[in-house]
C-alpha cells in the first residue's frame, strides 16, 4: 500500500493509488486518462509531453462542437457518430456516449468494414466442452491522418449477431465481400448452418457499414 501511495501523476501531480497508465517517462492517473481520447495511440515510447500536447489540442477542439450541424447520425447504442457535410466534419462519442470529439472528414485516410469476434459460452462451458458459439459485432474502422489518433473504430449496432457454432472467418468474410454485387451477397453459399434471419441480419449490418463509409468518404 505504501509503495503505491508514493506514486504521483506526472501530468497533474496528483497522488496515484491504482488504475494508472505508465508512459515512457512518467505516469498518468485515472483522472487525467479520462481527458485523453479513447482512440489515442499509446505506444511504449509515448512521452508525457506527447500526452500533454494531445490533451491541449483536444481541449481546443471542444469549441468546434458549437455550430456543428448533425446532417447524418449513426449508432444504435450509446456511442454515436454525427456528420456535418457542409463543414466536412464528423463528431463521435466514446462507448459510454460521452466526450464527443470533432475531426475533419479530410483527416480520414481510409475506411473499412470491421468485424469483432466473441464467444457466447460461459467460462464453465469453455472448460468442460469443445463447443464454441460465436457472436460478431460490426463496425467501421477509420485510419486517421492525426498526430495522436491513428485509428477510430465505430461499432454502429448495439447488439452483436449470433451465428451459433458457425464461424465467420476473415477469409470467408473477405471472400463474400469480393464476390458480392450488393453488400454481403450470398452468405448462405459459403456458410452452413445459418438461418435466413441471421443471414439477413449480417447483410443489413454490412449494408449499414457501407452507407456509413460512403458518407464519411464522400468527396
Amino acid at each position: 500500500m505504501g509503495f503505491f501511495s508514493k506514486k504521483t501523476c506526472t501530468v497533474c501531480g496528483g497522488k496515484i493509488k491504482k488504475d494508472f497508465k505508465e508512459l515512457s517517462d512518467g505516469l498518468l492517473c485515472k483522472k487525467c486518462l479520462k481527458s485523453v481520447s479513447p482512440w489515442f495511440a499509446f505506444e511504449p515510447e509515448t512521452t508525457v509531453e506527447q500526452v500533454k500536447n494531445h490533451m491541449a489540442l483536444k481541449s481546443q477542439k471542444e469549441s468546434e462542437q458549437e455550430g456543428f450541424s448533425r446532417d447524418c447520425q449513426y449508432g444504435e447504442g450509446l456511442q454515436k457518430l454525427y456528420i456535418d457535410k457542409a463543414q466536412r466534419k464528423f463528431m463521435i462519442t466514446d462507448k459510454l456516449g460521452h466526450n464527443p470529439e470533432v475531426y475533419s472528414l479530410d483527416a480520414i485516410q481510409s475506411c473499412r468494414l470491421n468485424k469483432r469476434e466473441g464467444l457466447v459460452n460461459s467460462e464453465r462451458e469453455l472448460k468442460t466442452s469443445l463447443r464454441r458459439d460465436y457472436m460478431y459485432s460490426f463496425g467501421v474502422a477509420m485510419t486517421m491522418d492525426d498526430p495522436f489518433v491513428k485509428e477510430i473504430l465505430f461499432e454502429y449496432r448495439a447488439k452483436p449477431v449470433m451465428t451459433g457454432t458457425t464461424r465467420l472467418t476473415d477469409e470467408s468474410f473477405e471472400d463474400a465481400l469480393s464476390k458480392s454485387d450488393s453488400t454481403m451477397g450470398r452468405i448462405n453459399n459459403f456458410l452452413g448452418g445459418l438461418s435466413q434471419k441471421v443471414i439477413d441480419t449480417i447483410e443489413s449490418n454490412i449494408a449499414e457499414g457501407n452507407a456509413i463509409i460512403a458518407d464519411l468518404t464522400e468527396s
